[in-house]
């Protein structure tokens, strides 16, 4: 493994003859590794041949795996017990409780990261869309600090 992999690819990017800019989403782990002073901002592409302009989550799992949060349990077989899904009933998992999903995101879209989630099942992805409706309704009720691009971008 790269000891430092983000500062390594930050490195490689701005050498001369690096054909590409990278720009992209650290997950939360890269994200509070760059940003130790609370001081890290969004970049705005084309200003930089490195950039990060959010932050990344995983909402919840594979659908290979059997770990996608899904509303019907996925069904009992001899290929999903060869796979080594979870025994029947199996509805997957969500990664993060709705409440502490909430915080993490809107720490970061303050701050005016653009956030990404990962979603494959409708769990997660009904999750994810009642999270941002509600950043939006609190943007609007004036509760936040940051005037909200949700969905704008």
């Amino acid at each position: 493994m790269i000891p430092d992999p983000i500062n390594t690819i930050r490195n490689l990017s701005r050498q001369p003859d690096c054909p590409v800019k990278v720009v992209g989403y650290l997950d939360e782990t890269f994200m509070k590794l760059e940003d130790e002073g609370g001081e890290c901002k969004p970049c705005k592409p084309g200003t930089d041949d490195f950039c990060h302009l959010g932050v990344k989550y995983w909402a919840d799992g594979s659908p290979y795996s059997g770990s996608i949060a899904v509303s019907e349990p996925f069904v009992d077989s001899k290929v999903t017990r060869d796979l080594g899904f979870l025994p029947y009933p199996n509805y997957g998992y969500l990664s993060y409780e709705q409440g502490n999903l909430h915080t993490r995101l809107l720490q970061y879209h303050l701050r005016e990261f653009q956030l990404c989630v990962h979603t494959h099942g409708e769990r997660a992805i009904d999750q994810v869309l009642d999270i941002y409706h509600t950043i939006c309704v609190e943007i609007a009720r004036g509760s936040s600090a940051v005037p909200g691009r949700v969905g704008q971008e």
